[in-house]
């Protein structure tokens, strides 16, 4: 289902065939085949993205012709795609980490040219163990926080130029976790900065509930504030939100 909560909308989108349905991962467990990204072509035309990286299968759907068609996409096999990902632009940012180099990478989708572009650098070196999101800045920006495992320092970039092809990148933050009242997050979850301000908001997720966010202001030179959000009953997921009056009935 596709909702739009600024205009009260909903479409529900049927599926190619199962290939978007679960499939059998071992005899007592199943697990998703793909997941469904969302975005725009040069025309303004929206589209999903929908693949799996396990079967190394793509499809796109798209809103005008309501239609799914499968595109031919090569892919690296020593790359896997993280599950961090933001739309901007009309493409999807990806978190991409190469097996064989054992470092992290930034690649976009571009759903003019229905392809992924080339891999594009991230501003300091990590691996699976360290803790890597994305995020937006005024839906013009791209911004990427890292915490390395075992150092405890937290950083900020944001982008000063992205394209397709190229990023460059400018420290934005710096956290140092030994100052005092100062705290080491487990399971970052999200994180929004406000330039103006110099400041990030930053949330945990309890994992073993799914339930409850902490969420932290921090800022520059030990800068930390604890803020109180209402709990939820079900799962809570949080994400940036941007209203948009595009029709998707």
């Amino acid at each position: 289902m596709v909702w739009n909560p600024y205009l009260g909308q909903t479409r529900w989108i049927q599926p190619r065939n199962n290939s978007h349905k679960h499939r059998p991962a071992g005899r007592f467990n199943h697990r998703p085949a793909g997941r469904f990204y969302m975005g725009y072509d040069s025309n303004n035309n929206h589209k999903i993205l929908w693949f799996s990286s396990m079967y190394r299968e793509y499809e796109i759907y798209d809103f005008k012709s309501d239609a799914w068609t499968v595109i031919d996409v090569n892919t690296d096999q020593d790359h896997i795609i993280d599950n961090q990902r933001v739309s901007l632009k009309g493409n999807v940012y990806f978190i991409a980490h190469d097996i064989l180099k054992e470092e992290a990478f930034l690649l976009s989708f571009d759903f003019t040219c229905e392809r992924f572009g080339p891999s594009l650098p991230l501003p300091f070196h990590c691996c699976h163990e360290d803790t890597v999101l994305l995020s937006t800045v005024r839906e013009e920006q791209l911004a990427v926080l890292f915490q390395k495992s075992d150092a405890y320092e937290m950083g900020i970039w944001i982008t000063t130029k992205i394209e397709l092809n190229i990023v460059l990148w400018s420290k934005f933050l710096k956290v140092d976790m030994t100052l005092p009242n100062s705290y080491w997050f487990e399971d970052l979850s999200f994180f929004l900065v406000d330039e103006k301000k110099k400041v990030a908001m930053v949330s945990v997720l309890d994992i073993e509930t799914c339930k409850n966010y902490k969420t932290y202001i921090l800022g520059e030179n030990g800068y930390y504030r604890e803020v109180d959000l209402r709990k939820s009953k079900g799962c809570l997921l949080m994400c940036s939100y941007v209203p948009s009056l595009v029709q998707i009935q």
